[in-house]
């Protein structure tokens, strides 16, 4: 019995690092981010057409794909080893050529998502932020 207490301050030393490293592994995004869909309605700096402009849609199992106004694109939650804390993963997209303005819309979407940081949701609004401001809004779709 005399190794007992011992052998538990080691099983709970162990099960607390355990836990710790669960805190601090790679992360999947918000969860408020699950599931749902969302049409682009603001992009600072730029004027968005409502038929072109981006789309995104969150699946449950943490993919993201949609519209960048002219290409097809997904990514996944969870940002990549060398920037642990971005909210997206890197994007892939289609090559397609379009209008430059809506080329130059979707260029910045894909550049505000590889920035994106953390998200707020509400009242249907999905703002993505970067170090504190505010850098794409959406507004909930049914897409």
């Amino acid at each position: 019995m005399a190794y007992a207490k011992p052998a538990l301050l080691i099983v709970l030393g162990v099960l607390l690092a355990s836990l710790g490293a669960c805190a601090t592994g790679e992360r999947s995004g918000p969860p408020n981010l699950a599931a749902g869909s969302w049409r682009m309605n603001e992009l600072p700096g730029f004027t968005l057409s409502p038929d072109a402009s981006p789309t995104m849609t969150v699946h449950a199992d943490g993919r993201v794909d949609g519209s960048g106004g002219v290409n097809r694109y997904n990514t996944r939650l969870g940002g990549p080893e060398e920037r642990p804390t971005a909210m997206f993963h890197h994007v892939a997209a289609t090559k397609m050529a379009g209008d430059p303005d809506r080329m130059a819309v979707e260029q910045a979407f894909f550049e505000a998502l590889s920035r994106a940081d953390d998200a707020v949701v509400r009242n249907g609004t999905l703002e993505l932020k970067s170090e504190g401001r505010t850098i794409a809004t959406f507004r909930q779709s049914r897409e």
